[in-house]
């Protein structure tokens, strides 16, 4: 059987065997071969739960849309950043303890600190939230992706 670029012959084993030489490709047929260039097979569409064919790595207008409207609700509900502790007092607060602790508590990074991220989420507690204990810099790429994933997880 001849592989889709018509180039290789596919054997039973599922890897594919050249025309152009005899060494068995150790690749599966997602890569395309080193001598033809080594481009990578177009990934196929997907089907929305709407019905439209949607291009593999894209989203449909549909689930944008779905997700704009359930980003809108959500934020309609959230109190303001000052109504959550997090005003003038906070930022005040937040540059003093950026300036003593300019680098990224986060193991391994040791970037300047952009953000100070509390250890044990506050959850609206006062007494947690000001505790200077609880207190850690990161810099934003380390928050948004260690910290944040860790959070979401518990």
């Amino acid at each position: 059987m001849l592989s889709p670029y018509g180039c290789c012959r596919v054997s039973s084993t599922g890897y594919a065997r050249s025309a152009f030489t005899s060494r068995v490709a150790r690749s599966s047929l997602k890569t395309h071969h080193s001598h033809c260039s080594g481009d990578l097979m177009p990934r196929p569409p997907h089907i929305c739960s709407c019905g439209q064919i949607v291009p593999h790595g894209e989203r449909c207008a549909c689930q944008v849309a779905r997700t704009r409207a359930r980003n809108k609700r959500h934020d309609a509900r959230r109190p303001s950043a000052s109504a959550r502790g997090y005003g003038s007092k906070w930022r005040a607060a937040r540059d003093a303890f950026l300036k003593i602790n300019d680098r990224c508590a986060w193991p391994g990074c040791g970037a300047k600190a952009t953000l100070v991220d509390h250890i044990i989420a506050h959850r609206g507690e006062t007494r947690l939230f000001w505790d200077r204990s609880n207190w850690q810099p990161l810099c934003t790429s380390c928050h948004s992706r260690h910290k944040q994933r860790r959070e979401q997880s518990s």
